[in-house]
């Protein structure tokens, strides 16, 4: 049986791979390598490594342990990651029948570790290998049993004070599954039913506040479309757990991405943001294909409500599944109009196009205050938005950001046109043109002050913006675009094309010492090649730019990476008789 057992996405704004497949464990006949840092006999805490699973993560490997029988999960974070100290004790001391249970968590050689039970049916958006969902859609009967079961965890996680702040099917696991095939030869396959679900992975979890329910917060994490509208002015509490739950439950009924058109596009993460913002999410999602029945309707327009006090929580859902009518606050909706170079504007996102479509005339509306005053009295936040915006791009004598930042900030959707006549309109897109069209895209990024740098700060890359501003002016555009790109990938590669190895993500040094001999080989070859393949190279300056790789000859590489088998096996004998 294949397996995914834990989902680590750490909920940033670049959303996981909607159509990933989970495969087997990693295991490689004959060798202790798993493709992380751990190998097949290394045990913490006395549960022993079995395999690892190939599931996507920035911030941890992902393996199946054994202690006494009973198997488990380790989380095995990356040197520079670690998770909240405070939600684990609080949960270690938690037992709830639909919480998944966390054994243990410490170090490991200078590493943070959590061990957590391990769910046999694996999280309820796992993938076959078609692509297929293995459980969604469910039925009615079945969502509603399951959100039941989500707001009982709900309610004993909120009088512990603790905050989930990252619920989606990737984070709720069915404890048990039942195979059964279906069909004869060709026409075979095996269906899937689990049962007994349970939330897990709190790895952006929050503690709320004891003398009040609702706090602001710096550490904003989330996964757009998911996040509740007062997460984006940076206010975290309990309810913003019901909202992403009233999507999640529209997930499993259609089994479809809520976030992704027919055609397989994405929605735009900003796009998204100000849909959150205008409460039209709800609306967004309910008139797509499938429809659900009625009484789902009224569950998920209850959990998505915009305003939190005013949002179904615990008691109006188990009201609703009672059989009750609860009322669904109805949010009042003002028209208006405003006038910008001849387009006549009664929304937000049409006032953004036609700031960016005339930006002279708009410097005026901006900068004057005339464009703040109006909004007013239409919607308050943008107002003050458009204010801070048009102060810092006055102190800093760059109108012309100033205006691309307004106009944004009212249409986040919007695609940026940069060179040649193509267009970006996330981070994604732009990975695209430096992959193929270089020529359109590199010269903005090398400019720090283009309109480029401006809009990846718009969709929340700023950091990203500020390394690559950061590279030197003097390399070739062949080396900017791919360490460019390695900073957009959040310094996370796949190097190697060879099929058994298409899935290894490098991320750290430390990795290296571990790879087996074929992948050594094809590791010595592009340094020796000074090849971009892989964007390999281009990483290993990123990551270690004290290394000077482009400078290093193929022995004085061999002498770095440290590579000895024998040793490592005998380290890894070592410590298992140690324990």
């Amino acid at each position: 049986m294949e397996t995914q057992v834990i989902n680590s996405n750490t909920g940033t704004q670049i959303l996981p791979d909607p159509t990933r497949v989970i495969g087997k464990p990693t295991t490689d006949s004959g060798s202790t390598f798993t493709g992380g840092l751990l190998r097949l006999g290394e045990a913490i805490d006395g549960w022993e490594v079995r395999s690892k699973l190939n599931t996507v993560s920035g911030e941890a490997d992902i393996y199946i342990a054994e202690k006494n029988g009973e198997k488990g999960i380790i989380k095995y974070y990356r040197s520079t990651t670690s998770p909240k100290t405070d939600i684990l004790e609080k949960l270690k001391g938690l037992k709830h029948a639909d919480i998944v249970n966390l054994n243990g968590f410490g170090m490991y050689n200078n590493r943070f570790y959590e061990i957590m039970e391990y769910a046999a049916g694996g999280s309820l958006d796992t993938r076959n290998k078609d692509g297929a969902y293995r459980y969604l859609p469910l039925s009615e009967e079945e969502v509603i049993g399951i959100c039941r079961e989500m707001i009982s965890a709900f309610k004993t996680c909120h009088a512990a004070g603790i905050i989930h702040r990252d619920i989606k099917p990737a984070n709720i696991y069915f404890r048990n599954v039942e195979e059964t095939e279906t069909g004869e030869d060709e026409e075979k396959k095996t269906v899937y039913k689990g049962s007994d679900a349970v939330i897990a992975d709190f790895g952006i979890s929050s503690i709320m506040d004891e003398a009040e329910q609702l706090h602001k917060t710096r550490t904003g994490s989330r996964t757009t479309g998911y996040a509740a509208p007062e997460v984006l002015s940076g206010i975290i509490g309990p309810k913003m757990d019901y909202y992403a739950l009233g999507v999640t439950l529209w997930e499993l009924l259609t089994g479809k991405d809520p976030f992704t058109l027919e055609n397989g596009t994405r929605y735009n993460d900003a796009y998204l943001i100000r849909e959150t913002i205008e409460g039209r999410i709800a609306d967004e999602i309910l008139s797509k294909e499938p429809r659900v029945s009625r009484n789902m309707e009224r569950l998920i327009r209850g959990l998505l409500v915009i305003d939190p006090d005013y949002r179904w929580g615990y008691d109006e859902v188990t009201r609703h599944l009672a059989g009750e009518t609860v009322e669904i606050y109805q949010q009042k909706k003002k028209d208006w109009t405003f006038s910008i170079g001849g387009a006549e504007c009664s929304t937000l996102e049409e006032l953004g196009v036609a700031l960016l479509n005339n930006p002279e005339e708009a410097k005026k509306y901006v900068f004057k205050g005339l464009l703040a005053s109006f909004l007013e009295n239409v919607d308050p936040k943008s107002a003050k938005d458009i204010t801070e915006i048009a102060e810092e791009a006055s102190a800093a004598k760059d109108l012309d950001n100033g205006v691309l930042k307004a106009a944004y900030s009212l249409s986040p959707g919007m695609p940026l046109k940069v060179d040649n006549g193509f267009a970006v309109q996330n981070r994604d897109d732009l990975i695209f043109l430096l992959e193929k069209a270089p020529e359109s895209v590199v010269p903005l990024l090398r400019d720090p002050k283009s309109k480029l740098h401006t809009w990846l700060g718009i969709i929340g890359s700023s950091d990203t913006a500020e390394e690559i501003r950061a590279l030197p002016p003097d390399i070739s555009d062949t080396e900017f675009a791919g360490k460019a790109e390695v900073l957009l990938r959040n310094k996370v590669i796949k190097p190697f094309k060879l099929a058994r190895y298409e899935k290894f993500e490098l991320s750290t040094l430390d990795q290296l010492r571990n790879v087996p001999s074929d992948m050594q080989r094809r590791i010595l070859t592009l340094v020796k090649e000074k090849s971009y393949e892989g964007l390999f190279l281009p990483w290993l300056d990123i990551i270690s730019p004290d290394l000077s790789v482009n400078d290093m000859d193929i022995s004085g590489w061999k002498n770095f990476i440290n590579w000895d088998a024998a040793k490592h096996r005998r380290k890894v004998r070592e410590t298992s008789e140690g324990t």
